[in-house]
């Protein structure tokens, strides 16, 4: 027990290792993102932000949070939204499957051949 704070130590080596490992992860992330907010020349992304600028120079809301997301490549991370493309694959596949049947219905009911080569 962390006689300071009174949270439980990790048992083992490997868990300690694993906490050390993870907390210096997180404190160089946060270091980054001190570095960026402090930096004066703002070259977060030079390719999609305006030179010079820094994340407070962007308007509050989804401007800010997204000069700040785009700052860092650890911050750029995003759902994948697999449910939701998989359902609208199927319903577009089901959608392509009613029009073939219907272009195959024209093929058939069609009295003059095409020709699509020359003869």
């Amino acid at each position: 027990m962390d006689p300071e704070r009174g949270l439980p130590l990790p048992a083992s080596a490997e868990e300690r290792t694993w906490l050390i490992s993870s907390w210096q992860t997180v404190l160089d992330v946060g270091n980054r993102i001190l570095a960026r907010l402090t930096n004066s020349q703002g070259d977060a992304n030079p390719d999609e932000t305006e030179p010079g600028a820094q994340i407070e120079d962007y308007p509050q809301g989804y401007p800010r949070y997204s000069a700040l997301v785009a700052s860092d490549e650890a911050f750029y991370i995003f759902r994948g939204f697999s449910h939701l493309r998989s359902r609208l694959l199927l319903l577009k596949q089901d959608r392509l499957v009613v029009l073939e049947k219907l272009l195959r219905e024209l093929d058939d009911a069609e009295t003059v051949p095409l020709f699509l080569g020359a003869s």
